[in-house]
This record gives structure tokens, C-alpha cells and sequence, in this order.
């Protein structure tokens, strides 16, 4: 389904209804509205530093694999304002993490402790050098604003090793006795990111 705003179009997927089916059957309400919502505030982090470094936004698709954010034209606002472009999601989530954990450690309620998991968990998962996370992207800068000779091969390598000790650490906690299925969706869903774009 695509939704078009004057010159800006919203496009959403088949697989991203599919994904919130899925996260309001397998969790409660409240906790995949919280998911859901953070993951927003997460993109329009993204969003609001785009439009701040004066880069117009064409199009924002909503899929299984994540949002993807389609900038109009090829601006390219410099090293620095291109880094906090692409933290831009994690600063966000850390801004409602802390506030959250404060809130838990107040009035001990579960929704307070969601939404700081929650956060907490997306503003690491990004900060991880995976390609197509926000951290790889950082990474991609700095090897590109120092002229590292065989960048592309550097980068595949960072984000296959970090894939890698991800999925060593999930086996290591499972044989530990913590069995946490979200880690091994974690796990899959990085390594689908790394494989798709190999």
C-alpha cells in the first residue's frame, strides 16, 4: 500500500503488517505497542535530523527487514552531519531509556521496565557494525573520510565478525540455561541483514 503526500510517499509493506500481527499475538498489546513505537521514535529520529541538515526525505517504506528511508536527490550533508543522521535513532532511544529506567526505579511498574528494555535493546542492536544498522553506516563514514583502501571488504568483514559473536554469545547463554527465543530472532535477523546485502 502506498500513500503519497504531495511530493513525499509512505509505502507499506505486505511483510510489515504481517510483523505486527505476529508481535500482537505473541506478546501483549501493551508490550508490541510499546515495540512498535519505539521503533517509530527510533526512525523519526532519523527523520528530524535529515530535515535539520536541510536533506529532503522522498519516500519512508515500512517492511519486514526494517525501514528504509529514501532521501530526494543525492545530497550528501559531510561526514559529521551524516554520522548523527545515522545515530540519530539511537540518541532518541537512549533519551527514553533513561527516563524509563528512572520511572522503573520509582514505581516498579512493568511498562516502565518494557519501555526501557526496549529502548535499551534498540539503541544496541544499532549500535552494532551490521550491515544496513545504524552503526555500520558511521563506520562506512570514517573508513571513507580516511581513504582506508579496500573499504568494502573491511566493512563486510567487521559486520560478518560481529554477526558471528553475536551468534557465539547466544549459544554460549543457551548452553548457560538462559533460553531466550527473542536473542535467536536477533541472531536470524542480523545475519539476514549481513547475507542480503553480500
Amino acid at each position: 500500500m502506498t500513500l503519497e503526500f504531495l511530493s513525499f510517499r509512505l509505502r507499506l509493506g505486505f511483510s510489515f503488517f504481517a510483523v505486527l500481527c505476529l508481535m500482537l499475538l505473541s506478546s501483549g498489546g501493551t508490550t508490541a505497542l510499546l515495540c512498535f513505537s519505539s521503533a517509530m521514535l527510533h526512525e523519526c529520529g532519523h527523520l528530524l535530523l535529515l530535515w535539520a541538515f536541510g536533506a529532503g526525505v522522498e519516500e519512508v517504506s515500512f517492511g519486514a527487514g526494517g525501514i528504509v528511508i529514501l532521501r530526494r536527490g543525492c545530497v550528501f550533508c559531510g561526514a559529521m552531519k551524516e554520522s548523527l543522521i545515522a545515530l540519530g535513532g539511537i540518541f532518541v532511544n537512549c533519551l527514553l531509556c533513561f527516563p524509563a529506567v528512572l520511572w522503573y526505579d520509582k514505581t516498579k511498574t512493568q511498562t516502565a521496565l518494557v519501555l526501557a528494555v526496549v529502548n535499551g535493546a534498540l539503541a544496541l542492536l544499532n549500535l552494532l557494525p551490521v550491515q544496513s544498522l545504524d552503526f555500520y553506516r558511521v563506520l562506512d563514514l570514517c573508513l571513507c573520510h580516511f581513504d582506508v583502501p579496500g573499504r568494502e571488504t573491511v566493512l563486510r568483514r567487521v559486520s560478518l565478525c560481529a554477526v558471528v559473536c553475536f551468534a557465539l554469545c547466544c549459544a554460549a547463554l543457551t548452553v548457560c540455561g538462559v533460553r531466550n527465543p527473542s536473542l535467536w530472532a536477533v541472531c536470524g535477523y542480523l545475519m539476514y541483514l549481513h547475507w542480503k546485502r553480500s
